[in-house]
This record gives structure tokens, sequence and C-alpha cells, in this order.
């Protein structure tokens, strides 16, 4: 048989060569990576394994620690011809020395150029968990729920533990703030089919996305708040446009730099011609409608006698040009703060309440929308907030925002048309 020693129990014979040439060869790439290795020096090993020990657990009768070099000559005897790396960590085990083995894990992959994680204690504190991560090559930790506590009678001792008692909050926040990476064995014997582990996957993603959005929401309300006390009521038009796209501009970056962060489509924020014509034709509805509504109110209810229909409020002394601008700039001033308001703050909301109803996103971005136009006025905020539930019902509906901006663009210009604003 030709048999090449690997390790520990473990040869590479001509079966498994005629195997990699008939199925293999021609199969896989030329570079491969393999995200789930091994690594250890058995001087790090605390306690002797036993025949006892081997017999708890089926993985031991086949477990000796593989050392760095010993994992190479293997990939490249096993995977011959091929360009090779992989993510490496140490033994998640307390019959290891889990300090001794992470920094040889880390010294002899960096010096290979593989990748590597921390395998980690709960109890270790932020500190010591931010200086393995910040270590050559190091990329994330290697939680396990074992390593809670010793317990030689039974490696299951800890088997039906919480995530979170292996892999503590304040972990998680210091490798979410490097972008780490997690390998997360899950505890409990049914897994993924625990609704506990599902429970708690999605408050680790839930939570950590919740700083990014929370973080984003105050820089753009600390943006509002610094317009409010820069804004002055004499500047000219031109003056006026150019603060308007600068305060909205400055707006739309932390709301785009948290979307970016999410990796998500952007359709899930509203950037999609998914179900166009459905959305735009309720809007041109709704639009109809309540421009029709808002001109038989002003000329029944509203108007003096002898006042204009439109008075044009705060653009009835632009020039020519200077509306043109206006009128052709507004539906893209529409579309943006519509992104801002139903494409990130609404879709996040909604996302982070999964149990809450529909209109409760809704309602708190149109209180969200309102202090956002603060700026402008108490009366015209409170209008902004009525309008925007209206807003929000829509691309709740549809999750485009195509038809929402079409709707807000007619209604805003018709509020300066009647001098709303």
């Amino acid at each position: 048989m030709n048999p090449t020693p690997l390790y520990f129990v473990w040869n590479y014979n001509d079966t498994d060569r005629a195997f990699w040439a008939e199925h293999f060869e021609n199969w896989l790439p030329r570079r491969m990576f393999d995200a789930h290795t091994h690594i250890f020096d058995a001087r790090f090993r605390l306690e002797p394994m036993t025949e006892a020990m081997r017999r708890q657990y089926w993985v031991n009768e086949l477990l000796e620690p593989i050392d760095a070099p010993t994992a190479e000559r293997c990939y490249q005897t096993v995977f011959p011809g091929r360009e090779f790396n992989c993510l490496a960590f140490g033994m998640p085990d307390l019959d290891f020395d889990i300090e001794g083995g992470n920094t040889y894990v880390q010294q002899e992959s960096a010096r290979r150029g593989w990748h590597s994680l921390a395998v980690i204690l709960p109890q270790w504190s932020q500190e010591k968990v931010g200086a393995l991560l910040d270590a050559p090559g190091v990329i994330g930790v290697k939680p396990y729920y074992s390593l809670i506590s010793l317990d030689r009678e039974t490696r299951d001792r800890y088997l039906e533990a919480s995530i979170f008692e292996f892999l503590p909050h304040h972990v998680l926040e210091v490798v979410n703030d490097r972008h780490g990476w997690v390998t997360l064995h899950i505890p409990k014997a049914a897994r993924l089919g625990h609704p506990d582990n599902v429970r708690e996957i999605r408050e680790i993603r839930l939570r950590h996305e919740f700083e990014r959005f929370f973080l984003a929401t105050m820089v753009l309300f600390g943006i509002a708040s610094l317009v409010q006390k820069l804004i002055q009521q004499d500047t000219s038009p031109w003056q006026h446009m150019a603060f308007s796209w600068g305060f909205l501009l400055l707006s739309v970056a932390p709301m785009a730099w948290f979307a970016l962060r999410q990796k998500r489509p952007w359709a899930d924020f509203g950037v999609t011609l998914r179900g166009w014509r459905r959305s735009l034709a309720e809007g041109v509805g709704l639009t109809l409608a309540l421009v029709g509504l808002a001109l038989a109110v002003t000329w029944f209810l509203l108007r003096q006698p002898g006042e204009p229909l439109l008075p044009w409020g705060s653009v009835a002394h632009y020039n020519p040009l200077q509306k043109l601008v206006f009128f052709l700039a507004y539906p893209l001033h529409c579309l943006l703060q519509e992104f801002i308001g139903r494409g990130v703050i609404q879709t996040s909301l909604r996302h982070f309440m999964p149990r809450a109803r529909p209109i409760v996103p809704v309602l708190l971005t149109s209180a969200l929308f309102g202090v956002y136009h603060l700026y402008v006025s108490v009366s015209f905020a409170l209008l902004t907030v009525a309008v925007s539930m209206l807003f929000g019902w829509l691309y709740a509906r549809h999750r485009t925002l195509l038809g929402v901006t079409v709707l807000h663009a007619a209604i805003g210009l018709m509020s300066v048309a009647l001098g709303l604003n």
C-alpha cells in the first residue's frame, strides 16, 4: 500500500492517492482554505490522555495534538499541488495550557502566513481578550462550553449551557469592536434546533447591529441640533439651498455608513425597483387625492378674499433660475430623506423589534422625522410627523422608496406652494 505516515493513527496510502487522482485532482480549486484547524504542541498538555478519557468521548479515540509543522506536512501530502492556507486555533480543553497554546498557535501561524483564533475563557477580561486579538495574524476567538470550568468526570457538564455563559457580552463587545471572527460551537444536544440557541444567536446579531444604529442616529440628530443653532433667516436663496443640501448630505453620511456596515443588499433598505409599479400607482393616487384635498380646503376655508391660492411661501422671492433649480433638485432631496427615514431608520426599527406590531416602527420613525425637521419650525415638525406616518405606511406595504418619494415630493411642494413652510 506504500503508506506515508501522517500523524498518530493516520497514514496516506496508494488508495488515497488513486482516489485523489480520480476524483479531486481536476475538481478541487488551486487555492484552498481550511476554516477549522486545531494545532497544538504536546508539551502544553496538562493532563495525560488515559484510556478512560478516550472511552468517554469518541473524538479522543482518534485525537492527539498535532503541531504546526506536522499539520503543514499533512496538508502538503493530502492536497498536492495546491496553494493552501488555514484558520488555526488550539485545543478548547482545560486539560491543556490555554494561554501557552494561544501563544504557540499565534507564533506558528504567523510564521506560515496562516490566520489564527485565540481560545478564550469566559472569565477573561476585555483587556486580556483585546491583547490577544491585537497579536499579528489573530482574527478572532474560539469559545467553548467546556471552558466554563474543569470537570474531570465528564466533558458535557455544561453541554446545556447558555451561549452567553462561555461567550459573555463583555467578550462580544471586544470582538465586535475589532470586527473579529467567532467560531462558535453551539451548545445543547439539540444544537440549532433548540429555541434558546436561536434566540441567543439572534440577540448577538441584533444587539451589535443596534449599537451601530444608535450611534448613527445620535450623529444624525447631533447634526440636526447643530443646524438649528447655525441656521439664519436672512440667507439668500442660493445660500439657503446650499445649506439645506449640505445639511442633508451630512445626515445621509451616518445612515449610509450604518447600511454599509450591515453587509445586507441595498434592496433591504428600499433601494430597489421590486414592486415599483404598485408603489408608484399608490403614491400617485395618494398624491392626487391629498393635493386635491389641500387645494379645496385652502380655497374654501383658509384663503382670505383677495389672497392668491398659492403664495409659494419661502420660494416666492426666488428668481426663475433659482425656482428651476429648486424644483428640479427637490425630488432627489426627498429621495435622500426617504432613504434616511424609511429605508434605514424604519427598516432597522422593524428589524430590531420583530415582535412589535407593524405600526410601531412607523410611529417611532415619524416621531424621529418630526424632530429632524424642528429646525424649520415646531408647527412644521408636527405636520411632518402626520405626513410621515402616511409615508411609513406606504413604504411598509411595498418596501421600495419609489412610491413614497413621489408622495413626499408632491406633498412637500404643495406645502411650499401653500406657504406652510
